[in-house]
């Protein structure tokens, strides 16, 4: 009925080789992700670089895929860039989780910086709290080299 409000249909973009409409799913996250950075005082799209720590780990290789792949509105994929922090304490492991990080990046056609973490937590302290230290720093390092870029991390809700 004529009384009734009607929203006119969304406009879809066009596909093109660098940015293939996202699936539903895919779609529906980049939506959420814009919402939540507009909500945090993003001014979209970012115009610095963008770089995303990736550990290999399903949530960050998520995260990066949707920002290379479906994050126009975002920012610029050509400035997007995959940080690996390599913590070495599972070897050939560890090895292979940077290996695949690289890979990754070169698929989606982005840049990729690695450090190997050389240091070890002092007796009696926490690997794991020695390992966040170390991130915290190679990112904020990492943001410092490119002009204080933000950095987007992946986390799942029950990942503390």
């Amino acid at each position: 009925p004529p009384s009734q409000a009607t929203t006119p249909p969304r406009k879809r973009v066009a596909a093109s080789p660098r940015y293939p409409v996202p699936f539903e799913h895919g779609g529906i996250l980049i939506r959420r992700l814009v919402r939540d950075l507009r909500r945090l005082g993003f001014t979209l799209p970012i115009t610095s670089h963008i770089l995303c720590a990736c550990s290999g780990g399903a949530d960050s290789t998520a995260l990066a895929v949707l920002l290379a792949r479906y994050g126009r509105r975002v920012g610029d994929p050509g400035k997007i860039v995959l940080l690996h922090l390599n913590h070495g304490w599972r070897g050939d492991e560890s090895d292979g989780d940077e290996r695949f990080v690289r890979r990754l990046a070169k698929r989606l056609g982005v840049e990729f910086v690695s450090e190997k973490l050389r240091s070890k937590p002092k007796p009696g302290d926490s690997w794991e709290a020695h390992a966040r230290t170390a991130r915290k720093e190679f990112f904020v390092q990492q943001s410092s080299r490119f002009g204080g870029a933000p950095v987007f991390t992946a986390h799942s809700a029950d990942d503390q």
